[in-house]
């Protein structure tokens, strides 16, 4: 029912409003069911920005897990995409109707992080960018990389990592337990040594066979092997 679906939002667009102010963010604008929320200034540190923005998702998530165990009907996934760039912020419109917005190459990547979220099966995903400026010290932030990626409309790729803190406590285990071979797997992958990366994800998978993430570069090693041997009969 159209009512109660804007009833659904609401209840959590004002959720998710408080989490952002007490980040010290403030929320941009609502696009249908999407939040567009900015944080930091000039004269904040970055890597105090980048905590702010991180904290705010994974506290987000939280939300939807209490509202869940509160109510089987509230049963919403979100997906939330975040980077740190310089942004331009102004009024666009005509006469008859202006409204503030924010421009930037900074804006479309974190939408494409954002859009993502689906195809990783992730809960958040932040650029590698916004990884670097964090201070790693005396936080629990837990991250995994993921890949280096072409987005639409960014001129070169950019690393993506997942945050997953979010995630379930066997699968928290599993992706500390496995990051070591993990790196060393998709290092192989960016170094197009097709084999060795499968037999290291293989391991992964082992442990934990519904890994997405681990399944697509699988599917993407397999696929460069049989494109290289292609090749190679054609070449002969």
């Amino acid at each position: 029912h159209p009512q109660d679906t804007l009833n659904l939002l609401n209840i959590h667009f004002s959720l998710f409003n408080k989490i952002v102010v007490q980040n010290n963010g403030f929320v941009d604008k609502y696009i249908g069911d999407e939040i567009m929320a900015l944080f930091g200034d000039s004269n904040e540190k970055l890597s105090i920005t980048a905590f702010n923005a991180i904290n705010t998702a994974i506290q987000m998530q939280n939300s939807l897990e209490i509202k869940k165990t509160d109510d089987i009907s509230f049963n919403l996934n979100i997906g939330i995409g975040i980077h740190i760039g310089k942004v331009i912020i102004g009024t666009v419109g005509s006469e008859d109707r202006m409204d503030s917005t924010v421009v930037g190459d900074a804006v479309n990547i974190s939408s494409r992080l954002q859009e993502l979220t689906k195809k990783y099966n992730s809960k958040i995903l932040i650029s590698g960018v916004t990884w670097r400026i964090l201070n790693k010290n005396n936080n629990n932030i837990l991250a995994r990389e993921i890949n280096k990626i072409k987005l639409r409309g960014s001129s070169k790729p950019i690393t993506v990592f997942e945050i997953y803190n979010n995630d379930t406590k066997d699968i928290i285990d599993y992706k500390k337990n496995t990051q070591n071979i993990y790196n060393a797997a998709l290092d192989c992958y960016y170094n197009k040594k097709w084999s060795k990366s499968i037999k290291m994800f293989e391991q992964c998978l082992n442990i934990y066979p519904n890994d997405t993430i681990v399944k697509m570069h699988l599917h993407e090693c397999n696929n460069m092997i049989t494109k290289e041997s292609l090749k190679k009969e054609l070449n002969k």
